[in-house]
């Protein structure tokens, strides 16, 4: 991934309080993860779109 960087973000309450709660069953170990993990998941969505056009 190469080197890491800290990047502020606002979102709404209701949204961390989801991130938060996949955290703790488990399905990520942090929230930094977690965000990350969905970054990733937008990029790649936007370039299998984008192939297609």
């Amino acid at each position: 991934m190469g080197k890491v960087v800290v990047v502020s973000v606002k979102m709404p309450k209701e949204l961390l309080k989801e991130i938060d709660r996949l955290v703790e069953k488990g399905i990520f170990t942090s929230r930094s993860e977690a965000i990350r993990r969905g970054i990733a998941l937008l990029i790649r969505n936007y370039n299998r779109a984008e192939a297609l056009t």
